[in-house]
């Protein structure tokens, strides 16, 4: 941990954003976490009506298909590069990969195929609405959580040989 904390200002480029990382998770996982205090966006301009438009698709979409009533952290795992996967498992799975922002396999496909949706943990599910999501359902401990994050990793690696990598962080 550094003892002298300090204002750091950072630009787009400095930020390192990548698939799921950025400058900040990386700095968190070598033990040196920043607490992210103010962001300026910069948006291109447009018409109000297509814009809202596309607010709107974009929060229907989570309400259709993210557990938004129940407490979450968001999405638990990093999806699964399809360049990481096996022929077979591509071949099994190939109308489930998307691009975002290259091949991958949405790992909550997985999730659901290992039949772990809805799986409990004390207070805390892995959500049958969207498998890459544990919620609490009654007052989950961490501890909770850390099972069922483990006990994903571990049946994934069990049924179908892959290594999931966890998008959320343990601090």
């Amino acid at each position: 941990m550094d003892d002298n904390p300090r204002v750091i200002e950072r630009d787009n480029p400095e930020c390192e954003f990548e698939y799921r990382m950025s400058v900040f998770k990386n700095r968190s996982l070598k033990g040196f976490p920043e607490i992210i205090s103010e962001i300026v966006f910069e948006f291109s301009s447009g018409v109000k009506e297509d814009l809202l438009k596309v607010i709107n698709e974009k929060k229907q979409y989570r309400v259709n298909k993210q557990p938004i009533d129940l407490p979450n952290a968001g999405s638990m795992f990093k999806n699964i590069p399809a360049r990481n996967l096996s022929v077979s498992l591509l071949e099994k799975y190939k109308e489930k990969i998307k691009n975002d922002p290259f091949p991958v396999l949405p790992v909550a496909v997985l999730i659901d195929s290992a039949g772990l949706k809805g799986v409990k943990r004390g207070g805390a599910m892995i959500s049958d609405k969207h498998p890459n999501f544990i919620v609490s359902f009654d007052n989950a401990s961490s501890e909770d959580v850390k099972y069922l994050v483990l006990h994903v990793k571990q049946e994934l690696k069990k049924q179908f040989s892959v290594e999931v990598e966890q998008e959320v962080l343990f601090i």
